[in-house]
Order: C-alpha cells, then structure tokens, then sequence
C-alpha cells in the first residue's frame, strides 16, 4: 500500500508538473503574441466627477421599448429622413440603406455601398475595405452627406446609388476617423474627425486612452475646401447646429460631456457636463429647442462603473489594453445598460429613458417620428428599437 500511494502521488506530482509547465508555455506563448500586436498606449488620468444621480435611473425602454427591423439592419448608427419620406441609415458592411417607418412590413432597402464588397463585409477587421458609414444628413439638393469613418466625406445620390467623395483632408492632414456631420441652413457642412490615433475599427483603444487628437471640420461644398475649425479635442463624436444656428454642439465621448463651439469666433464653452454615460450621437428634436442624446451605456449613480474606476488608474487601463483585444474593451469598459436622455436648450439633462437589464445597449442616434415614436440606432445592434414618446400614445416614465 506504501508502494501504491508513492506511486499515485508520483504521477499526480508529475501531472501537475506537466500541467504547470503547458500552463506556463502557453503564457508564454500568449504573452509574446499581445506583445507583437500591441499597440503602446498613452494612457490619459481622467478626473470625472461622480456619476449624477438626477435625472433618477427608471426603465421606460425595459417596459415599452421593443425591436424592429431585427436582423434586416446591422450597426444602425444614425438616421436621416430624406425629403421623399424614407429615413436612411448605414450599417458596419458599408451599405446605407433605408426603411420607411409608416411601413416597417416593408423591410430595408439597399441605396448604396461606400467601399468593396469582400466575404468579410460585416466584421470589424474589414471596415477600411468595406467601408463604415456613421453620421448622414440631407442637404438642401436632397444629396445624402455621408460620414464613412474611412472613406470620408462622401456625397450619395439616393436615386442612383452614386458616391462621390467630397474630401478626404483638412489642413493637409487625413481624416483618420471620420464620424458625425450637420449641415446648416447656409449648406456648409460639418464634420468631426474623430481621433489622429486611432480608426473606428480601434475606437475602444480611443477610450482606453483617452487622448485629445480629434478635430472639428468645415467644408464648404462651393469652393470645395475643408477647413479645421478646432483641433486637439478629446473623442468628438456626435454633432448638432444650435437651434439658432450659432453654435455648433459637439460630443466628447471619453469625457463624458458636451462642448459647444461658436461659429463666429471659435470659442469653446460647456454645454452639458458630467453626463450619465458617453454621449454618442445628438440629434435636434422637431419642433423643439431641445436635443436627444444617445449614450453608449450607463455610469452607475454609485461610482462603481468599470469606466469611473479605470477613469484615474491609467496603468490598469494599459495592462487591459496588452492583455485583451480591443473587440473587448466594450465589456472590459461599459456596463450593459441601455440610456437615452433629453437636453434642453441650455444643456440640462431633463430626461432619460432607460433599460437597465442591458438588452438595449449601446446606444447612438435617436429619431422622432411625427407619430410620437422614437427610433433607436446602435453602432453594433442588428436592429432598431422603437419605443414610444413619453406622454404620447398614453405612456408615461
């Protein structure tokens, strides 16, 4: 028996071994590999203050938030309504499509591709091939102005289908990450370039960062120049116009706020700080002076959102940065909660409609139907949420 139980403990002794020494090798080999593909980082400390607790957290979209369009659109990131009645969108295999939401039976239509069409259309390591188109708005010719994150400023002719690239630089410097766009009543165009470091397809390497190398554009379709109207801004995302026409807003995701940049002489105030969670897209509400806001998740009011912890540890947000793929910083970074808000014209955060459980998360462009509906778009969901304005249609938060 003395003989046996050596014997066994031998082997489990030399298993473990065996076990300890693959363990170690794959570390090893693991190790090597994030080295050769990692990117070095400067990671940024952020001082965010604590997470606002008003407007107070609810579940309006858990209760009366629903899908359409589910697996018919993929990474609906923004809406524009054409003057023919469709509301256009573009997905993350580089098509811009369009839906009509007096008849969603109808499905999604295909209106134009702004980069080739590759096996791998679809996946995010195939985004500068295929294209990413992001922010769109119609100008006063009905040609639809389109953001694609690698392509640049593009003009679609929504009858025919044809892309022109309208610019590709400003300043003598490419755009890296083109993202958002407005238009004013005069037809200039407006454009955020969103980092210098990083393309889309590494936007959470953007947010692990948190640097200030993003840019706002003018380009004025007359003379067809592109001139930089502010630079070194940290992640400028979203854009809208004032509803005066002054002041152009302006998304800074990694810090968790709004600036607005005057037209007129350049100069950059606050608009609407220490946000919920990173503003996306801002879209004007009709018929209003008030703007919705999409964020991609919610901070929660008690400080412990994996963001507001890393926000001040930037060598934690390095070693997340070596040891996972940027595809994972969604989860290493966000908390999956699904938010929208309402600002008021002077940048106050009257609202938010919220789904806590995460099954709507991720969230960007925000449009309001003549109905009373509003149309939800994510940058990575395949699909559209739907849910009704509040006070409309006998819902009330």
């Amino acid at each position: 028996h003395a003989r046996t139980h050596a014997h066994t403990s031998s082997l489990v002794m030399g298993n473990g071994a065996y076990l300890l020494g693959m363990f170690s090798s794959l570390l090893v080999v693991y190790i090597a590999f994030r080295a050769y593909h990692y990117i070095p980082l400067d990671p940024q400390t952020l001082e965010l203050p604590a997470p606002p607790t008003e407007p107070a957290p609810n579940n309006y979209l858990s209760r009366y938030g629903y899908r359409v369009l589910s697996a018919r659109l993929y990474g609906p990131e923004a809406f524009a309504v054409g003057p023919d009645g469709w509301t256009y969108t573009g997905e993350r295999d580089g098509r811009i499509s369009r839906f009509r939401t007096d008849n969603l039976e109808g499905g999604v239509e295909l209106v134009a591709r702004t980069g080739d069409v590759v096996a791998q259309c679809g996946a995010t390591t195939a985004e500068h091939i295929c294209g990413r188109p992001l922010g769109l708005a119609f100008d006063q010719s009905g040609a639809l102005i389109v953001a694609d994150a690698y392509k640049g400023l593009l003009s679609v002719n929504v009858a025919s289908g044809a892309v022109t690239v309208l610019s590709t630089e400003a300043g003598g410097v490419k755009y890296n990450f083109a993202n958002a766009v407005a238009i004013d009543d005069n037809g200039m165009i407006y454009l955020t370039d969103s980092s210098q470091r990083f393309q889309r397809r590494l936007v959470p390497l953007e947010m692990i960062e948190a640097s200030a190398t993003g840019r706002v554009i003018k380009y004025d379709p007359t003379t067809k120049t592109a001139t930089v109207l502010a630079d070194n801004l940290p992640f400028p995302n979203g854009l809208a116009l004032s509803h005066d026409g002054k002041e152009l807003l302006v998304c800074l995701t990694s810090r968790m706020k709004i600036v607005a940049l005057d037209l007129a002489t350049l100069a950059v105030r606050d608009f609407a700080v220490n946000l919920p969670g990173p503003p996306d897209n801002i879209d004007r509400r009709p018929n209003s002076t008030s703007f919705w806001l999409g964020m991609s998740f919610r901070r929660r009011p008690d400080g412990l959102s994996k963001l507001d912890l890393l926000a001040h540890r930037p060598l934690l947000r390095s070693a997340a940065a070596f040891f996972f793929e940027p595809v994972m910083f969604l989860t290493v970074l966000g908390d999956r909660y699904g938010v929208v808000g309402e600002l008021d014209s002077s940048g106050t955060l009257v609202r938010t409609l919220e789904e806590p459980s995460g099954v709507y998360s991720y969230l960007s462009g925000v449009m309001e139907s003549p109905d009373g509906f509003l149309y939800i778009g994510s940058f990575k969901n395949p699909y559209v949420v739907k849910v009704p304005l509040p006070g409309k249609h006998g819902y009330e938060i």
